[in-house]
């Protein structure tokens, strides 16, 4: 939000409960499942197109698990209805509360102050691992591999306490 623009962002969310769950839903349920469906029971179809559904939409260890449980929600109601339209429905729902949970966080951190850096959590030290270009990190000439020591004259010891210290000055 800090560093994008604001007409990709909308593009983004539009598509997100327009154009991806149809795609996705005729894909995932009506192709996938329905060619999976009559080679192998229905519990094993769903599973099996529920967790590409998931590999698709991410690997993290929360992303991931959330993705297959709405797969098979998914594939639940499209059994259900025996409609595809059920299914695209409650994904695009579920894209739109998603969508605004996002504009929500991204303006909880509107005009809060970024330093534009990631950094690992090493041993009492924050390693800086990616710096934001055309950033205050950039501009102050920070760079990756640098180790942050301090912060206005307080000992940083994590990428934690750094985002804490950040966070409680004014943009």
């Amino acid at each position: 939000a800090q560093f994008g623009d604001s007409g990709s962002l909308w593009v983004l969310l539009v598509s997100s409960i327009t154009i991806a769950p149809l795609c996705e839903e005729v894909f995932f349920r009506g192709f996938l499942h329905q060619t999976l469906r009559p080679r192998m029971p229905l519990v094993f179809a769903a599973f099996i197109q529920s967790m590409l559904f998931a590999l698709m939409h991410g690997l993290d260890l929360i992303l991931t698990p959330a993705s297959l449980i709405i797969g098979l929600i998914l594939t639940i109601v499209y059994e259900w209805r025996k409609t595809l339209v059920a299914p695209i429905c409650l994904h695009a729902g579920l894209n739109l509360a998603c969508s605004i949970l996002l504009l929500f966080v991204i303006e909880s951190h509107n005009n809060r102050p970024v330093l534009g850096i990631s950094a690992y959590n090493h041993a009492l030290r924050c390693e800086i691992k990616f710096v934001v270009p055309n950033s205050a990190a950039a501009e102050a000439g920070m760079r990756e591999g640098d180790v942050v020591t301090t912060f206005d004259e307080q000992r940083v010891v994590s990428f934690s306490q750094l985002l804490e210290l950040t966070r409680a000055k004014k943009a």
